[in-house]
């Protein structure tokens, strides 16, 4: 059986992200960073989860936002 999913659109992959990330308030310029990611990720809930995992333990801190 396959079972074929829908991407998540823009402003719930934006959510995602920021979620999983722990980054709430962003700067612009974050937000500009973050958006060029999301476009990367297509949409795809795994992939936001696990990019913004790494950042939230190995890139990204609140004094980048």
């Amino acid at each position: 059986m396959v079972i074929h999913l829908q991407p998540l659109d823009e402003v719930s992959s934006e959510v995602l992200f920021l979620r999983k990330a722990g980054l709430a308030n962003c700067s612009l310029q974050f937000r500009d960073k973050m958006n060029s990611i999301l476009r990367r990720c297509d949409g795809i809930p795994l992939v936001i989860v696990s990019v913004a995992t790494h950042m939230c333990q190995h890139g990204a801190t609140r004094e980048d936002c």
